[in-house]
């Protein structure tokens, strides 16, 4: 779906859905005990706005560059008219949400204090986008 380059009232470059740092350590979590290793790891996280025009570094699907221009236009609509209907809600603003993501593997003690090895699924975030 096609979009304008750049329109007034887009987010800066640096406030746009893009991935973000997040360190958990266990330690600080109160997990040390329990938790063999890793002690820590980069678990990421999606942020930022996914304003119209969406940027294609946001990797926005279809339906949210359709949905941030609606409800772009319905903002612009409720400032002309300066009243708000309780008959037509605003449309959601798109989100900024994790897309791909990694496995996470623990070795940690259950509460049996067995030593496991066990495979969490979609720990990590990878990349983020606009949906």
């Amino acid at each position: 779906m096609e979009q304008t380059e750049n329109e007034e009232g887009a987010a800066p470059k640096s406030e746009r859905c893009a991935w973000h740092n997040l360190s958990v350590d266990f330690r600080e979590l109160g997990w040390s005990d329990r938790i063999i290793a890793p002690k820590s790891f980069e678990a990421g996280f999606c942020g930022g706005h996914c304003d119209y025009p969406l940027e294609n570094e946001a990797n926005p699907s279809n339906h949210a560059i359709l949905q941030s221009l609606i409800a772009k236009q319905q903002q612009r609509r409720r400032r002309e008219v300066r009243a708000v209907s309780a008959t037509q809600p605003l449309l959601p603003a798109v989100c900024c949400a994790p897309e791909q993501f990694d496995s996470l593997t623990l070795l940690y003690f259950d509460e049996r204090d067995n030593v496991v090895l066990k495979n969490y699924p979609r720990m990590v975030v990878l990349s983020c986008g606009c949906r």
